[in-house]
């Protein structure tokens, strides 16, 4: 694995896991003061946490999952779009998945979300975006289906 292809998508993997293992020991404060908390964000100002629930995981499987995901693609992204635009693109994604949280659950505040899901659903569909028929496999099987049917499916 050449981690100088990919710096950016390497830096934030490390710092998801290393924020995340941080989190899975930590007092709840901890994830209450930094997940994507409806109420938080909009009637306290704590707009910080539309980036900082996505270093969040709500346990070792749900980081693995997204982890894995992340490093599937984003190295392929990277090489298109540039380090800095890796960057760009994971953090915009971030954001904008928590804003759409903020959005579908507005009469909410009590609801909170933590995980990098979508940041690397951003990543992700701009791979089926760059490659539309690059073939994607999954469980095993031995065939894969077009990035661009796995991005309608996925959606």
């Amino acid at each position: 694995m050449d981690f100088s292809a990919a710096p950016a998508t390497y830096a934030i993997i490390a710092a998801t896991v290393l924020v995340s293992l941080y989190a899975f020991n930590a007092s709840p404060a901890f994830l209450d003061d930094f997940s994507m908390k409806v109420g938080a964000v909009s009637r306290r100002r704590g707009h910080y946490r539309l980036i900082t629930s996505a270093f969040l995981h709500a346990g070792s499987f749900h980081l693995l999952l997204n982890m894995l995901s992340f490093w599937s693609f984003g190295p392929a992204i990277e090489d298109i779009l540039g380090h800095d635009g890796m960057i760009v693109l994971y953090f915009g994604s971030a954001i904008a998945g928590s804003l759409m949280i903020l959005v579908n659950n507005r009469r909410n505040p009590a609801y909170a979300a933590i995980g990098a899901s979508g940041a690397v659903s951003g990543v992700i569909l701009s791979f089926c975006l760059f490659y539309p028929f690059q073939p994607i496999y999954m469980f095993g099987l031995p065939w894969g289906m077009p990035a661009v049917l796995f991005a309608f499916l996925y959606m």
